[in-house]
């Protein structure tokens, strides 16, 4: 049976814009020419963002300036100073003292010996200006010496050992020497710290520091005898 009935009409059809395969239109130009109906928008690829920001954004980085002077050192403080300068007096008051060990005459170098720790305590009163007395001063050195006496051998009969020639002038001036080192060495510890601590010669108390004196002296024993 041939259907004779007559094609719709085509009246109310409206054909969408002509496409040229070779000539793609924009999305803006792709649109349903029948206003009901929302025109059609393709999303962009990846590569169209790109196309579309040709120049990409750079991670902004710190210029470092090479002209610009390296952090200066902070300077040591008066505090510090005045600490390097009395361990360094100390030092040198604490090798001169072996010279006494050349003294030829019995006790008469144990009396150099006070005397130089004296002038030593005088030396550091006034980098740390504390009032100095000198009977005071006199006083404590032989309080603090005489706590470590027994253990540091008699170091007076190693001064009388000097009278006899040779073999006893040698030996007593080896223990002399070392003796009055690490004596010294000790007593400027001892009163380094009293000094830094606030203390001056009127509240220093030789019972407390007792202890402590007797590890420096044997400290300094073992610096005066090890190798140079």
């Amino acid at each position: 049976m041939i259907n004779t009935s007559e094609p719709e009409s085509t009246d109310n059809f409206k054909p969408i814009a002509t496409l040229d395969p070779l000539n793609p239109p924009d999305n803006s130009e792709l649109t349903v020419t029948d206003p009901s109906n929302p025109p059609l928008e393709f999303p962009k690829s990846p590569t169209s963002e790109i196309q579309d920001n040709p120049q990409p954004t750079l991670l902004k980085t710190e210029e470092t300036d090479m002209n610009t002077p390296a952090p200066e050192t902070i300077p040591p403080t008066d505090y510090t100073k005045r600490f390097i300068h009395a361990h360094q007096v100390a030092k040198n008051y604490s090798l001169g003292s072996a010279a006494v060990g050349i003294i030829p005459i019995p006790t008469l170098d144990l009396a150099a010996l006070i005397a130089i720790q004296l002038k030593m305590l005088h030396h550091l009163a006034e980098i740390y200006d504390i009032p100095f007395s000198k009977e005071l001063g006199k006083s404590l050195i032989s309080s603090l010496l005489g706590s470590i006496l027994p253990t540091g051998g008699s170091i007076v009969v190693s001064s009388w050992l000097k009278s006899v020639p040779l073999i006893g002038q040698i030996g007593g001036a080896v223990s002399v020497a070392t003796f009055g080192v690490a004596a010294t060495y000790a007593i400027s510890r001892v009163f380094i710290q009293h000094f830094e601590s606030g203390g001056t010669f009127l509240t220093f108390n030789p019972e407390k520091v007792r202890e402590y004196f007797q590890t420096e002296f044997n400290k300094g024993k073992t610096k005066h005898n090890a190798p140079q």
